[in-house]
């Protein structure tokens, strides 16, 4: 086992951080945001980082992880070396050799490809990948002859345990099988620019019993489960993130910036730490998916709630309602690269609202308080709020889930003030004060007194202020 409590994680730290002291701990300018004033703090007795302006945190190999793209055992490796820490050499070196046998693997079938000139073709043609794209990226295709290439030219990896930990080989009935048959073959870069796994996309009819998809499991992957399509993200304000691997492919043809999820839309930590803005791009049918009212199914919903407290106005959304012939940026790349295609968070929860009919209405309008309780500072709740469409705010007035937390947020309070503010000829305060019930009453009359100074500062407040009076039991 690596003993983390032998590390001093300042030392690692300070090396790109200038940390001063401030009581108990050390404080610094965040290396993961831009910031004028220090909010990073480092606590060397508990071996951990906190920023209050990002979010990011964690441990030392969380930093070097982050930071500088290691994988866990290259952070490990890192350690080890710095400060002298014995570590499991036996365990080490064997997930060296899962490395190897991965990067040996992605080679051999990208040669066996590029040396295959009609399947080359087939595989350029199936998916519309360019040959720059193939050559850039190692992508290969499956050939059964891997393992004997092993045995001869890799005795040292020919070795069954290894085979086995790599996830590129499965035994069955006492023989070693190859994972990948008939595949093309592409390996998956981390955000540092490493091969952590393979995906194998099967080239030929899809029956049930044949996955579209497969992916190698090992250590590495389970790390770190996502593609980057290695364009710089510093030289970029933007990032786009979409769904499959010929996705984020299709975005490198644009020498643009992009993530694939594969599904996971819980890995993406760092992205909340760059100061880039973000653009989902999804594919129609998960779209659709909240158009019907199963948005707790969505991958969109599932990423904008991971997102919303780091990246609240710098999320943008493609807005399939405006580009119906848009299909995914696989097959109608045109669309999503063009950045006028997409919506901030506001427009596109409001259109949405306007568009769902009314059984789908109260499906939103949840949805909208969940995001609103992940939001943790109060200025962008009330931001937040403040940007919603009218309707979908006085829709908000009458959710049953948002009464659950009046007392701990006053998202009632928030949305009721800028709804009454926002009167006009159609839409009276005598109207929208009378349909509130007793609780939500006495919640906006106290959240008018603690507000007094404003209401008699703007006449507007006054106004409200008197007419609430009037309607309220106090």
């Amino acid at each position: 086992m690596f003993d983390i409590g032998k590390v001093n994680i300042l030392e690692v730290i300070g090396k790109v951080v200038d940390l001063k002291p401030v009581g108990s701990e050390y404080r610094g300018l965040c290396p993961f945001h831009s910031e004028k004033e220090p909010s990073f703090f480092v606590n060397k007795e508990k071996g951990v980082y906190h920023c209050f302006g990002c979010g990011a945190k964690g441990n030392v190999i969380t930093f070097l992880k982050e930071y500088y793209g290691y994988s866990y055992y290259e952070a490990i490796d890192y350690l080890s070396k710095e400060f002298g820490i014995e570590i499991d050499v036996y365990n080490f070196n064997k997930e060296k050799k899962v490395q190897k046998l991965i990067e040996i693997t992605y080679n051999f079938y990208h040669n066996y490809l590029m040396s295959n000139f009609d399947l080359l073709k087939r595989v350029s043609k199936f998916k519309n990948l360019k040959l720059k794209t193939i050559k850039y990226f190692k992508i290969g295709f499956s050939n059964e002859n891997l393992l004997s290439y092993i045995k001869n030219n890799y005795p040292d990896l020919y070795n069954e345990e290894i085979l086995i930990k790599s996830g590129l080989f499965y035994k069955k009935e006492n023989d070693i099988k190859c994972l990948f048959e008939n595949r093309i073959i592409i390996p998956i870069y981390n955000k540092s620019n490493k091969v952590i796994a393979l995906m194998g996309r099967y080239l030929g009819e899809i029956s049930n019993s044949t996955p579209k998809y497969i992916f190698n499991k090992n250590s590495f992957s389970n790390d770190e489960k996502y593609f980057y399509n290695k364009i710089s993200i510093k030289t970029n304000a933007k990032i786009f993130i979409c769904e499959g691997v010929f996705d984020a492919l299709r975005f490198f043809d644009y020498n643009l910036p992009a993530f694939a999820i594969l599904g996971n839309t819980n890995k993406f930590d760092f992205i909340k730490h760059t100061n880039c803005d973000i653009y989902i791009a999804f594919d129609r049918d998960d779209y659709e998916k909240i158009l019907n009212g199963n948005i707790n199914n969505s991958l969109i919903s599932s990423l904008i709630k991971s997102l919303i407290d780091t990246k609240l106005d710098k999320l943008h959304i493609f807005d399939y309602s405006s580009n119906k012939e848009a299909i995914e940026p696989d097959e109608t790349p045109e669309f999503f690269v063009n950045i006028e295609n997409y919506q901030n968070i506001y427009s596109f929860l409001s259109n949405l609202y306007e568009k769902s009919p009314l059984e789908k209405k109260i499906v939103l309008e949840n949805f909208v308080v969940e995001l609103y309780s992940k939001i943790g500072s109060y200025s962008k709740r009330k931001l937040f709020i403040n940007n919603l469409s009218y309707n979908l705010r006085k829709a908000l007035l009458g959710n049953k889930k948002a009464k659950v937390i009046d007392a701990e947020t006053e998202i009632k309070s928030d949305i009721l003030l800028k709804a009454i503010t926002d009167y006009n000829d159609n839409v009276s305060v005598e109207e929208i004060l009378s349909q509130l019930d007793e609780e939500l009453k006495q919640i906006f009359i106290n959240y008018l007194r603690r507000e007094m100074t404003a209401i008699y500062e703007n006449p507007k407040y006054k106004r409200i202020f008197e007419l609430t009076k009037q309607k309220m039991v106090v």
